[in-house]
């Protein structure tokens, strides 16, 4: 019987994935993101968690993995074969997971080859899925919160900083209901909307559309005519103000010099444009950048978003001064 070979090129990217009880992790170069699982994820088998693992790692980088043949490297034995083999698992909730993954590729033109890596190799990934992200997913009792805004005839324009678990507003733009679907963000006039928690994306100073690409769906608002900060060409980068923020606290140039090496590229790269920003927008205000007001760091960010600053991107600006911002609070 005569039979055609289907031959596939070699993969055109290959992303890392992994999945603890604490949260999902995925790399790809040097640019590494994850996020927590809800509660009730956190009840589910470490297979399933690893196949939404999956999931959420195509999507965190959806403009880097679409129209392309990838490499999906996992050290979950169950997963490879499971995808590879487009399901066949004795899961009918690890099946329809499998299912939603290959529909998602099949939408984006994505053919996936899943191998394994073993687990002390998948050193990224497997760090972003217990990295601790209690600083930013966080928010007030859902129902409390929908309560006092009941109590104070107040709608709040935008959901800014939400994440798939913290949203207070669904799809529709009305509170979370009391199942607590946690599946996208929303608010009401101005819309945040994400199927994931916070990417990172190469260029992490990318406005409203690329932000869109790389899995961050954010639904266009009209912007005002104040101008964003913006680099110029003899702005430090942003290694020297974390340096200078370390000698200024008193480090040794040794501390200083160890502290600096511990940086991933890929964050560096994140941080080194609203860093650069942040430094041009004190030198013209004459705002110390290291020591400044509350409302001088909450201005800057609405600078941003005027522009037309994405989620993504105002989470990482928010972390990045974070890095260097010296707190005067004694409490």
């Amino acid at each position: 019987t005569a039979v055609n070979v289907v031959y596939r090129p070699e993969p055109d990217i290959t992303i890392r994935t992994d999945a603890s009880k604490q949260g999902w992790g995925c790399a790809v170069n040097d640019l590494a993101t994850g996020g927590l699982w809800t509660v009730e994820e956190q009840e589910d088998h470490i297979n399933y968690l690893e196949m939404l693992a999956v999931l959420f790692g195509l999507k965190a980088y959806k403009q880097l993995v679409s129209d392309k043949h990838v490499k999906v490297l996992v050290d979950n034995t169950t997963v490879q074969v499971t995808l590879n083999k487009m399901g066949t698992s004795h899961s009918p909730k690890l099946n329809a997971l499998v299912k939603s993954i290959w529909d998602w590729c099949i939408i984006h033109h994505i053919w996936l080859t899943v191998a394994r890596i073993p687990g002390k190799e998948n050193i990224e990934a497997d760090y972003e899925s217990r990295k601790c992200r209690r600083n930013t997913e966080w928010c007030l009792d859902k129902k409390l919160f929908h309560k006092a805004c009941e109590k104070l005839h107040f709608m709040p324009n935008i959901d800014l900083f939400a994440s798939r678990i913290n949203y207070q507003y669904n799809q529709s733009g009305s509170p979370e209901n009391s199942e607590g679907t946690m599946r996208r963000t929303y608010s009401c006039a101005k819309v945040a909307h994400t199927d994931m928690v916070a990417s990172c994306y190469e260029n992490a100073c990318s406005e409203t559309s690329a932000a869109s690409n790389a899995g961050i769906h954010i639904i266009s608002t009209q912007q005002t005519n104040r101008k964003a900060p913006s680099p110029s060409q003899n702005v430090p980068v942003a290694v020297s103000l974390i340096r200078k923020q370390l000698e200024n606290r008193g480090f040794s140039q040794t501390v200083t010099n160890v502290m600096d090496a511990s940086w991933r590229s890929g964050t560096r790269k994140q941080y080194e444009c609203y860093l650069s920003k942040w430094e041009l927008y004190c030198s013209e205000r004459k705002i110390d950048p290291f020591y400044p007001a509350l409302e001088d760091g909450i201005n800057f960010l609405g600078e941003l978003y005027d522009q037309g600053t994405g989620y993504s991107g105002l989470n990482t600006a928010r972390s990045a001064l974070s890095s260097i911002i010296v707190s005067t609070n004694n409490g």
